[in-house]
């Protein structure tokens, strides 16, 4: 899921970002910060506004990585992969072809 804090303003710049990078897979939704701060302070209570903040959170609402500022996709990848390995059907997308 995407959450973007984006203001009104900038939300179709976003969108337009977004859409000539692919688009962002599963939901995006828009917040305001100060609804948002709360929910992430929960989540990882060390988190000290940094935006962007990236997430990984299991199934269960386990924390499995946290990230601010730019997204380390590698790191994000190999963790996700990590995760997923004991489901069924999965694949490591870094050697997808």
């Amino acid at each position: 899921m995407l959450v973007s804090l984006d203001d009104a303003g900038g939300a179709n710049a976003a969108a337009n970002l977004l859409s000539r990078w692919g688009g962002a897979p599963g939901e995006s939704l828009r917040a305001r910060a100060s609804d948002l701060a709360a929910v992430i302070r929960a989540l990882y209570g060390a988190w000290d506004g940094s935006l962007p903040s990236t997430y990984l959170v299991s199934g269960d609402g386990t924390l499995l990585v946290s990230q601010q500022g730019i997204t380390d996709l590698d790191s994000l990848l190999s963790e996700t992969d990590r995760a997923t390995s004991t489901m069924k059907g999965t694949t490591d997308r870094r050697t997808k072809t």
